[in-house]
C-alpha cells in the first residue's frame, strides 16, 4: 500500500470515528458509569491486567488507594448486570472479564 492510500485509510478512519460518540460517552450511558468509571472501564476493555498505579491514574491525576478501591466497587454493582467482572490480579491490579451469563 502507497503512502497515499494509507493516508486516504487512516482519514476515513478518523472521519468514521469522529461521527461515533466517544467510547467514554458510551459506557456512561450504557452501563450508567461516572465519567472517570467510563475512563477506567475503557482502559480496563482492553482485555490486559492493569496495575493498581496505572488504574489510579485512569481515575484522576491525584487520586488515592482508596478512591480506587471505591470506584472499583461501584463499578462492579453497575456493570454485574451486563455480565462484565472487574477481577482483582492479587499484589497486581485488576483486570477486566467479559460477559459472562449473569446470575439470577
Amino acid at each position: 500500500m502507497s503512502d497515499l492510500q494509507e493516508i486516504e485509510k487512516l482519514r476515513a478512519r478518523v472521519a468514521e470515528l469522529e461521527g461515533e460518540p466517544s467510547a467514554i460517552a458510551r459506557y456512561m450511558q450504557q452501563l450508567g458509569l461516572t465519567k472517570s468509571q467510563a475512563r477506567l472501564f475503557a482502559l480496563l476493555r482492553t482485555g490486559r491486567a492493569y496495575s493498581r498505579r496505572t488504574c489510579l491514574r485512569a481515575l484522576t491525576a491525584d487520586a488515592v488507594e482508596k478512591v480506587l478501591d471505591v470506584q472499583i466497587s461501584k463499578m462492579r454493582k453497575k456493570i454485574r448486570p451486563f455480565g462484565y467482572r472487574i477481577e482483582n490480579i492479587w499484589g497486581f491490579g485488576y483486570q477486566l472479564s467479559y460477559p459472562h451469563e449473569v446470575d439470577a
